[in-house]
Formats: C-alpha cells, structure tokens, sequence
C-alpha cells in the first residue's frame, strides 16, 4: 500500500507537496522548541521542502488540518538504506512532529495511534521499502516533547539507541589555556582536503566503516550510494570540504567535512546562556561569537565524521583532534558563530574539545519507536559502536 492510502485511514490527515509549502511555513514558525536556558526556533524559509531534499532521496510530509482546512499538526518521514547485521535493509526517520495542544485542536486525528500502527505496519509501505525500525529523536530539554513521547499512556515504546550531544564550539581557547602545540601529531597522522581524484578511496573507507554499525549509512552502489546522494543533493558540499586523516602508509584513518546547511534550516535562539555572555565580555575571541536575540546563528556543522574503528581510543581521539586542529588552522570557522559536532555517550571525544574551546551543549537521544514486546529492537547497550546517524539531519 502507497502511504497516501495508509494515511487516508485515519481522520483529518494527508500527505502534503510543494503547494503547501506557505502553509506548512506558516505553521512551522509558530512552535518553538525549549533548548534548556534557551528557546530554539528552527527556521526553513523559503522553500520547506529544501531541507528534506538533505535528509534523503525518498520523503514525505503529512499535515492534519481541522474540518475548515486550518493546519494543526504535522510530521514528516525521510527513508534510506541503512546496513543491519552487515545487510541492506531500510529505515524510517520520524521528525518536525509538531502539533497544537490538544485543548487548542478542532481535528480527530491522534497520532499516538498511528505511531503506534506504523511500527507494526511500516515494512508494508510502499515508500518505506520493508523498513521496520522507526527512529526520531528529541532535545532532552524539551519538556514538553519528552513527556509526549515516553508517556506511560503511549502504546508503543522507545529504545534508546543514541544518547549524544551537540557541541557546539564557540572560539578556540586562547594560549596557554588551551594548550595548543604545533608540530607533529599525537596520532602520526597527516592531514589534507580532499580532491576529486581520492572520491573512490574515501567512499570505500566510509562504506566499511559504516557496515560495522547498526543502520549504518550505505556507500556503495550505484542507487545507494550515500556519498554521491549528499554531492548531489548538498548546497555548497563538494568533495574539497573534506578534511581526511591518513596514516604514513597513505591509508585513510579519518576523515569528517564541514557543511553549512543554512540553505535549507537555519536556527534562532531568544537568548544566549547567561553564563557565556559573561565570558564573552571577558575574552575577546569569544566576544564576537554572541548573537543578538533573534538572528539566525552561523553554524557551521562537522559531518560525515568517521574515525577508524579498529583503532585503539587513544589513538582515534589523536586523530580526531588531528583533524579538528586542521580545520581552525584552514580558517573556515572564522565566518561562522559556532562549530557543531556530534559526540555520543558511547564514542566521546569531549576530552579532546573542552580543555581547548568554549563550548556549549545540548543533550539530545535518537530512539527507535517499537511495539511493546518487539522482537529486533536496537538498544544502544548491545552495540559494539554507536549507530549510524546524522546529527545535522536530525
């Protein structure tokens, strides 16, 4: 069944395109989302649907509206191919789940219940591709979405399958609190931006790497391919963003790349954590780094990140602060407010930020939303590494 006619069964929801792209815009500005000392407001003017053209090559938007065509609720579902146990598989990512307070809806549609059906019917979608892991994810401070989601009413259940942060770097630490040193790596690695000529390596060594994880991304193939989809499909994302690590024998050993997707999402805060602004006041790198309530923060996001698995910690957080100290050496982060990374609870490389950067953090979970009793499901404390993710697509 095409999932138009899976929707239709239930009141007051249908799929939504690009005509509806105002009202959804619309709709999208009203709810902000609380960050903790914060409050956050996603923005993705003028073209909504831009930014699920990021996430994946396969979307959709549901929007509910009341019996007057007044817009009270939407979700959106961006699918992929993943690798589970080593195989290709498909998997279901539920995000921008919004809805007014329910004393404030006119519409018969309840979204528990089709949460709930989905998890026993997404593998007999059409678009979904025998998918049966659904993921979303939520901000921990957000009260509000937590409450909602790990409800004892609700009829389904979520498993944790990534508990991570987003770190956001503000300025670099000034010597000698930030104990920099130049010369040669603690790792031995060397450093380079990537060229068009080293597509090919780089695509092998993100596929193996991601074979290992559960839902990890796929990178081989000529329709799978995750690394030719996000040349295609990124606004500004070539192959000289990335910054690679490779060992003295030439082979690859890490690598992540740089993105801005302001295009397509752009993030607002009301106001900036109190205790940053007083060290802004104090230290002149960081001063510049503090936004006035309402402008869109320039982040500019570390994706793709992936550190050679069959390293030993010590060596994978040398060579990720290789790679990071690269990137402030190239000079890009100096035209962005922040730099985001993803650090998980599983696989930290915090020691390797926090003694040399102001930063600032939000904890967030990734889940996978089951059926009580399932059988399948991933659980963050059974995996040898963290799960295939995006931080920046979620």
């Amino acid at each position: 069944m095409n999932l138009g006619g899976y929707l239709a069964r239930y009141p007051n929801v249908r799929l939504a395109g690009p005509a509806d792209n105002e009202k959804i815009l619309a709709f999208y500005r009203k709810l902000s989302m609380q960050g903790g000392a914060f409050n956050i407001l996603f923005v993705k003017d003028p073209d909504y649907f831009r930014f699920l053209r990021y996430e994946s090559a396969v979307t959709a938007v549901g929007v509910v509206e009341d019996d007057d065509g007044n817009m009270e609720g939407m979700f959106t579902f961006s699918v992929r191919p993943c690798y589970i146990e080593g195989r290709r598989a498909s998997v279901v990512h539920i995000a921008d789940l919004r809805f007014l307070r329910s004393r404030e809806r006119k519409s018969k549609f309840e979204w528990k219940s089709v949460a709930r059906d989905l998890c026993a019917d997404s593998h007999t979608i059409d678009e979904f591709a025998g998918a049966r892991h659904l993921l979303g994810s939520f901000v921990m401070a957000n009260e509000r979405a937590r409450k909602a989601i790990a409800s004892q009413k609700a009829p389904f259940d979520i498993s944790p399958i990534a508990n991570y942060k987003m770190v956001s770097l503000l300025a670099r630490k000034p010597f000698p609190w930030g104990g920099r040193s130049r010369g040669k790596n603690g790792a031995g690695v060397s450093v380079g931006r990537d060229s068009a000529a080293d597509r090919e390596a780089l695509r092998a060594f993100l596929d193996a790497q991601n074979r290992r994880r559960a839902l990890g991304y796929v990178y081989d193939g000529a329709g799978d391919d995750e690394l030719a989809r996000r040349l295609s499909a990124w606004d500004g994302f070539s192959m000289e963003s990335f910054f690679i690590a490779r060992d003295s024998g030439g082979s690859i050993v890490g690598c992540f790349a740089p993105w801005d997707l302001s295009p397509g999402r752009r993030i607002v805060l009301d106001r900036f954590p109190a205790a940053l602004a007083v060290a802004a006041a104090a230290v002149r790198p960081l001063a510049k780094k503090i936004p006035r309530p309402g402008e869109p923060l320039r982040i500019l996001y570390v994706t793709t990140q992936e550190i050679a698995l069959d390293l030993s910690p010590e060596l994978r957080a040398g060579v990720f602060r290789a790679l990071l100290d690269a990137l402030y050496e190239s000079k890009l982060p100096d035209g962005f407010q922040m730099v985001a990374l993803c650090d998980y609870a599983s696989d930290s490389f915090l020691g390797q930020v926090t003694p040399r950067h102001f930063t600032m953090t939000t904890d967030t979970m990734l889940y996978q939303l089951c059926l009580p009793g399932a059988g399948g499901v991933i659980r963050e404390q059974d995996q040898a590494c963290h799960v295939g993710h995006e931080m920046c697509l979620t």
